[in-house]
């Protein structure tokens, strides 16, 4: 994994159109291997590859709703068995 700086964060308030703008460019630095995250003070670029463990959590309470995306993987490329079944992500409401 090739990086500048080993830690990264960053916390904003976004509309949904760039949300999505960012989750689009999240999808394709993972399927081309390469991310570069970062703001005008820093950046950090990571090497996907291999065995990647995808970890979801959604929360509703009552005004206030979470969704948290966690991607993780080794730099070796051997990842986690994975615990459960396939995921299903969907706009659709359930029956």
């Amino acid at each position: 994994m090739a990086s500048q700086k080993s830690d990264f964060r960053h916390e904003s308030l976004q509309d949904r159109q760039t949300i999505v703008r960012y989750l689009n460019a999240l999808s394709e630095g993972i399927a081309s291997g390469r991310l570069v995250l970062g703001t005008r003070e820093e950046e950090i670029v990571l090497e996907p590859e291999g065995l990647l463990k995808l970890d979801v959590k959604a929360r509703q309470k009552s005004d206030e709703a979470k969704v948290t995306f966690k991607i993780s993987w080794k730099s070796n490329g051997h990842g986690d068995s994975p615990i459960k079944g396939p995921l299903s992500i969907s706009s659709e409401k359930a029956d």
